[in-house]
């Protein structure tokens, strides 16, 4: 998956200002520093990886190691970036539900058959879920589900 244009901006932002901490603090020199990027993104995520075929959820990791180096005070900038993947999710849920004009309600009770839970104790794994049960409800009532027959697609409506 590609970076959006906003993702990039934000990552050689965080990336400028933690290559400055480094060289102020640390006194490395720039050469070093940028040798020093693909380094942190091993620690971040285990293995070195191109910043233009992260994923969200290795984007998110990236951006709190580089804020580690310039927020070292900031553990909330630290863990709000690493609970991104759920916040994504949230917001895509609340698009969803917007869309539909589905009462808060009525997602707790779907939520409580998939999920077991309310909404607001899922995780995103289970914000997914919720996700792909209300996409699948709005194909359905517009009468684009994957029945062979029409007689299928009316027998579920």
């Amino acid at each position: 998956m590609a970076l959006t244009k906003k993702q990039k901006f934000l990552y050689w932002t965080e990336w400028r200002n933690a290559k400055n901490v480094l060289m102020k603090r640390m006194g490395m020199l720039p050469k070093e520093v940028e040798e020093l990027r693909h380094t942190l993104h091993v620690k971040a995520l285990g293995y070195d990886k191109s910043h233009k075929e992260f994923s969200n959820a290795e984007f998110d990791k990236i951006l709190a190691t580089f804020r580690a180096y310039t927020r070292p005070a900031d553990l909330n900038a630290q863990i709000r970036q690493i609970d991104q993947p759920k916040i994504r999710a949230a917001y895509a849920l609340r698009k969803i539900i917007n869309r539909l004009k589905l009462t808060p309600e009525y997602v707790d009770g779907i939520a409580l058959k998939i999920c077991k839970k309310k909404v607001s104790r899922c995780d995103e794994k289970e914000l997914a879920k919720l996700i792909a049960a209300l996409n699948f409800h709005a194909k359905r009532k517009a009468g684009k589900c994957q029945s062979n027959t029409p007689q299928e697609r009316a027998s579920i409506r």
